[in-house]
């Protein structure tokens, strides 16, 4: 069966690669592109030392600050969040362990900070400055201090060819494992939809689709579309398409 690759172009050839050995079909489908944001060493430097906690919502999270600073020595002594096993393979490789929420996603780690890390200090986020606000709204109503480092945009790819025949394909009944893995990915393909003047046939299109979600704020866009998903339970791509094929 095919499934549709929409992530950003620089990560599709490992998501494909992971399809095919699961015996699917992938087809390349960007909906989405990375803007680089412009963040100092200094800044980030000065994030890390004067806070206790150091949380990091994506594995691309990881690999950009490395990019900045160079080093991770400035980590010692502090307690180091990764959501999902992506990003706490990505921080294994520079030598940095991190602790897993129980629910992969900025109010699971809102949540865990709450219950577990309370008294630990300040809270440094490393993130992407279109992801959700929840988890520094939820902290900071309890008093604790966040800042917000962010390192990169997420923007709708330039190219929208492959993404405009795919919602055509999906509105013509064509049946496909579509994995959403974030929100900014649904509005991208919905934005694109609705200048088609697809999107309901592409709704009813996704209700013959093996249709599954990363997290909660990806749900909710999904949701608030009327698209049936199956939430995956696993923020790793492979065991999201391994739970796509359960439900063949």
């Amino acid at each position: 069966m095919k499934v549709l690759i929409l992530r950003p172009e620089e990560e599709c050839a490992e998501s494909a690669r992971a399809a095919q050995e699961l015996g699917l079909e992938p087809v390349i489908v960007p909906a989405v592109s990375i803007r680089i944001l412009p963040v100092s060493a200094d800044e980030i430097v000065h994030s890390i030392e004067s806070s206790g906690l150091l949380v990091f919502l994506s594995s691309r999270s990881v690999r950009l600050l490395v990019r900045v600073i160079g080093t991770f020595r400035s980590f010692s002594g502090r307690t180091v969040i990764s959501v999902g096993k992506a990003t706490r393979s990505e921080l294994e490789r520079h030598g940095v362990a991190s602790v897993l929420p129980a629910v992969h996603s900025s109010s699971g780690v809102a949540d865990m900070i709450l219950s577990d890390y309370r008294d630990a200090g300040g809270v440094a986020v490393f993130r992407s400055a279109s992801g959700s606000s929840v988890l520094r709204e939820k902290l900071a109503s309890s008093g604790i201090s966040v800042k917000e480092i962010c390192l990169y945009d997420t923007v709708p790819a330039a190219d929208t060819a492959r993404l405009s025949a795919a919602i055509r394909d999906i509105s013509e009944g064509k049946r496909y494992i579509v994995p959403f893995t974030s929100s900014n990915v649904v509005k991208s393909v919905f934005a694109r939809a609705a200048s088609m003047g697809l999107t309901e046939r592409l709704i009813a299109g996704l209700e013959g689709c093996i249709v599954l979600s990363i997290g909660r704020e990806t749900s909710a866009e999904l949701r608030r579309r009327d698209v049936p998903f199956t939430e995956s339970a696993d923020t790793d791509f492979t065991e999201m398409l391994r739970a796509a094929m359960r439900l063949l």
